[in-house]
């Protein structure tokens, strides 16, 4: 599903897992946003501070409080719970238009690459379990699959764009600001001639929400992207498309995919984003109503 960031651009980035030992928190990196806002992990090793950086710094973000080794961190990506709402639904948050949104975010990361201008983005399957970086040109569309998202962190993800192309994406950890302070580093590999490029999460996460439907329900702020799935078997262009539903809320932040095929067409379907409850219609003319769910009472299908 393309919409997710990628990694860069951003579905490339906080990093979380289920418990605080070493190999849950490099478990949790396959469950980030692309692992692009990442969370400290002793099996790649300590962070990395930018150059000059205070040991530290006032003031602190709140909503993006330092790294915290002790505190367990939960997954990233959840699975919402949907259900038949067959019950008038609550108030209206908001009508997205899919058919105009579709792959919208595909120009995410506009950046020369070696020789050409590349747009740069992110796209995965319908569950987000496999996970790309979209490289887009005209009429050409490349696919290169994330194996690897801990090395991220590490010694970084070395992607071949083309026969003269190869750059690396690697993140630097800001330990004081993991969530928007971090830095997402794509540098050229030895015998490709381009520029090197250097950008903050934070910068990631503002572009992702330009390019999102914003609503706001119980008082949170989500961004929703729509996007053509990944088949993981041909790592080709499906026949499908997804939802990514995003809440930046720090290193709780979070993001549900929901496959269009989950929510049938004319039937208002629950979605259940944690505490969230939302009513999800898809109408004939590819148009989305999100309700609140009101005190109606849903049925589980």
């Amino acid at each position: 599903m393309k919409a997710h960031a990628l990694i860069a651009a951003a579905v490339l980035a906080v990093s979380a897992a289920a418990s605080d030992s070493p190999e849950s928190l490099r478990a949790s990196g396959e469950r980030s946003f692309g692992g692009l806002i990442p969370v400290f992990d002793p099996a790649v090793g300590a962070p990395e501070l930018p150059p000059g950086a205070p040991v530290s710094p006032e003031p602190i973000d709140p909503t993006d409080p330092p790294l915290d080794p002790e505190r367990p961190l939960e997954p990233v990506i959840r699975r919402p719970r949907l259900e038949a709402f067959p019950q008038a639904a609550g108030p209206l948050l908001g009508v997205m238009p899919l058919p105009e949104r579709l792959d919208s975010h595909r120009d995410l990361l506009p950046l020369r690459l070696g020789a050409a201008d590349w747009d740069v983005s992110i796209a995965a399957d319908s569950k987000f379990d496999a996970q790309y970086l979209t490289f887009r040109r005209g009429e050409t569309l490349l696919l290169r699959r994330l194996k690897d998202l801990n090395e991220l962190r590490g010694a970084g993800v070395v992607v071949k764009i083309d026969d003269k192309t190869t750059y690396r994406f690697k993140v630097s950890i800001n330990i004081f600001s993991p969530v928007r302070g971090s830095t997402l580093n794509i540098t050229p590999e030895p015998g490709t001639q381009g520029p090197k490029h250097a950008m903050k999460t934070g910068a990631l996460l503002d572009a992702i929400k330009r390019e999102s439907f914003v609503f706001k329900a119980e008082g949170k702020e989500y961004w929703a992207l729509f996007g053509t799935d990944v088949d993981p078997a041909t790592d080709a262009l499906a026949n499908t498309r997804s939802l990514l539903i995003i809440n930046e809320a720090g290193m709780s932040s979070k993001a549900w995919p929901v496959a269009e095929s989950a929510l049938p067409e004319g039937t208002p379907t629950a979605v259940s984003l944690e505490n969230t409850k939302l009513v999800m219609t898809r109408g004939a003319d590819g148009r989305l109503s999100i309700n609140a769910a009101g005190k109606a009472s849903p049925t589980a299908r």
